[in-house]
């Protein structure tokens, strides 16, 4: 029968697989990949600093790098919480959609503020109080 044709088509797990299920409260600080939320949101927030820090200041590439780095750690943090909490539990499926499509958005988001920093930091060069300090620039 055509039905049943169409049934077995479509995407599935083996029948032995058994999708692990999604840890909530400290279990989420002991399971892989979940275990590395913490350690993101300490290198994001690294990221946030160090920027803020940085001599070199061209504000289309520092305002993308801030975005990218505080709205990764805000983001982060929820998802964070959302675990924790164990507010996932209900449609777990639906979150493992958005935690990939989340941690792939974002790698590719820091990707380009890499990028887009080292290219700064090319440009400027040695002569960082004369090449890139807005504020020795008269308008």
């Amino acid at each position: 029968r055509s039905s049943d044709l169409l049934d077995s088509q479509g995407m599935q797990a083996p029948s032995g697989y058994e999708v692990p299920d999604m840890p909530s409260g400290l279990d989420v600080f002991r399971r892989v990949p979940y275990s590395f939320i913490l350690p993101e949101l300490v290198l994001g927030c690294w990221v946030w600093i160090l920027v803020a820090a940085t001599r070199v200041w061209i504000p289309l590439t520092q305002g993308w790098v801030m975005y990218v780095s505080v709205g990764a750690f805000g983001l982060s943090l929820l998802l964070l919480m959302i675990y924790l909490f164990g507010l996932h539990k209900r449609h777990a499926s639906f979150w493992r959609v958005v935690d990939v499509i989340y941690h792939g958005i974002t790698a590719m988001f820091y990707l380009s503020a890499a990028v887009l920093q080292a290219n700064a930091t090319i440009v400027c060069g040695d002569d960082i109080p004369n090449n890139c300090n807005n504020q020795d620039r008269k308008s």
